[in-house]
């Protein structure tokens, strides 16, 4: 029997929809599984129940990532609910990816794009992504939210924005935060837009300290947090100060540890 894990800030009422994503996983097919929470996760209904519906993009990221990178030894109920066995099993499933080959695939989507075939380009940069490639993933969630050669799929882009910033992917993180802010292939969401800008600023992406800043000393995505922004913000003006430099780090991973335990897709 496949059980849901238990979140404390979720209310009586939401429990429903949480309990209707565990059941979508017990379909055991991984394109039954996917589809079932993408139904969930676009309801018009659901979206009133923003908290749980935080936890079913969990599981619709999850799903993504069973159907593209899951074996048949895969136990699906600990991939989408045990934390370490899915940590452990898609950093194996990862380590044995032809990455060399996903290279190649980024740079024949490349030489594609040049020539405007944009279908190739499009088939190459999937298969790049496929192959672990965080290039190939970020190019692949671009490639989705224009719809250039390929259906356009702006919540699948999301989830390979998502993959590719697992890796470092800098330009994805950014990417990323930015669809949280506008809501585009993700439900708007502000915890997450400054978290994503975070982990870009924590990575050295300038762009994203100055964007994480700017957000918290407005109050966008986050409230009582101005006076933070604003001497992050002032720090980050000044970088050539060996003290601002230093309070930016302590506040960056001071912000990223007070935020982890609210973000469920990290």
């Amino acid at each position: 029997m496949i059980t849901m894990p238990k979140y404390n800030e979720i209310s009586p009422c939401d429990t429903p929809l949480l309990d209707a994503a565990g059941e979508a996983v017990s379909l055991g097919d991984a394109a039954a599984i996917l589809g079932r929470l993408k139904e969930l996760y676009l309801n018009e209904e659901n979206k009133k129940h923003g908290a749980a519906l935080a936890i079913v993009e969990k599981y619709l990221f999850r799903a993504y990532e069973y159907l593209y990178f899951s074996s048949a030894e895969t136990d699906t109920a600990a991939f989408f609910f045990d934390e370490e066995y899915h940590s452990r099993n898609l950093t194996e499933t990862l380590a044995h990816l032809d990455r060399e080959e996903g290279t190649k695939a980024f740079a024949k989507a490349i030489e594609a794009i040049s020539a405007l075939r944009y279908e190739e380009a499009g088939a190459q940069f999937r298969k790049s992504a496929l192959l672990g490639d965080p290039n190939g993933a970020f190019n692949y969630g671009i490639t989705l939210s224009r719809g250039d050669g390929v259906a356009r799929d702006d919540l699948e882009a999301s989830f390979w924005f998502w993959f590719a910033s697992l890796q470092g992917h800098e330009k994805a993180m950014m990417t990323l935060a930015l669809n949280y802010r506008k809501g585009e292939g993700v439900l708007r969401d502000g915890m997450n837009m400054i978290y994503w800008y975070l982990r870009a600023a924590i990575a050295g992406n300038n762009d994203g300290l100055l964007a994480c800043a700017s957000c918290l000393a407005q109050g966008i995505g986050m409230q009582n947090m101005q006076e933070l922004g604003t001497k992050l913000l002032s720090a980050a003006m000044k970088m050539q100060d060996r003290n601002n430099v230093k309070f930016i780090g302590e506040a960056l991973s001071g912000l990223r540890e007070a935020l982890e335990p609210f973000i469920y897709n990290k």
